[in-house]
């Protein structure tokens, strides 16, 4: 018997004490009313009130009830009140004795292997995924034992009652964790692809001013070809005939055309 049943059953020995040391005539008999309330609070008494010997008792009773001072007292005493180990005891999960721990290393190391955390917060849902499966488990396993085996009726309705709500409860959590990993990983992937599709965009950008720049040198290679073509032609046509441009300004003249209109027309 641990500690807190022990104070249980003495304090339901002095309530039962109490009872019986009441006679029935007392019972019926009305309690006074007293005009003057005290004060609420236990009252205690005042330090220049206890003597040396009730300080000395005191203090040497205190050092009696300091509680676990070993590792194994106190590894003893942190499994107090475990009754089913389906909530965090102390605040932290933990592999019951009954169960196998080599289990649960395997099942957590599968779900890392499947998710494949990159952050801390990722590998912490995962982990959060794993001990409430870990947890859903152990509420449906311990709920067989909730029935008579002999008539398959309940046994032990409350008990029951808990088991599946705590197996609703680690299975709500495994949910909400699993919700929780897939929209971070969505978001990093729409901001991965956000960036990406600016990426694209700057690139076909890019693309389309080269394809200007060698647009404008391809017109201007052109040009320049004509004007030698046809300075070649000149030049040619001189060799032939020294008397070209005599013969072409006389044409100029003949029709009204200035040289200066005849050189834009060819060079365009």
């Amino acid at each position: 018997m641990n500690r807190a049943e022990r104070r249980a059953a003495e304090r339901k020995a002095n309530k039962l004490a109490r009872k019986a040391s009441i006679s029935p005539a007392e019972k019926q008999t009305p309690m006074p009313v007293q005009a003057d309330f005290p004060e609420p609070g236990r009252p205690f008494p005042l330090l220049s009130e206890i003597t040396s010997a009730q300080l000395a008792a005191n203090r040497e009773n205190a050092l009696k009830s300091c509680g676990p001072k070993t590792d194994a007292g106190k590894a003893i005493s942190s499994q107090n009140r475990l009754k089913h180990g389906l909530a965090r005891h102390n605040g932290r999960f933990a592999v019951l004795p009954t169960e196998d721990a080599a289990e649960f290393d395997e099942l957590l190391a599968n779900y890392l292997a499947e998710h494949e955390p990159t952050t801390q917060t990722e590998t912490d849902l995962v982990h959060a995924m794993a001990e409430s499966l870990w947890l859903r488990n152990r509420a449906q396993n311990l709920q067989p034992s909730c029935f008579d085996p002999q008539t398959g009726a309940v046994a032990d309705q409350k008990s029951l009652a808990l088991f599946i709500r705590y197996e609703n409860t680690y299975q709500r959590a495994y949910s909400s964790s699993l919700r929780q990993l897939l929209k971070i990983r969505a978001d990093k992937r729409k901001a991965e692809i956000g960036f990406e599709a600016q990426k694209r965009a700057e690139e076909k950008h890019q693309m389309k001013k080269d394809a200007h720049y060698w647009d404008v040198l391809k017109k201007d290679a052109v040009a320049c070809h004509e004007l030698t073509r046809n300075l070649t032609q000149k030049m040619d046509a001189m060799k032939d005939n020294p008397e070209f441009l005599t013969q072409l300004e006389a044409e100029f003249a003949k029709h009204d055309i200035k040289r200066t209109t005849f050189d834009a027309a060819i060079a365009a």
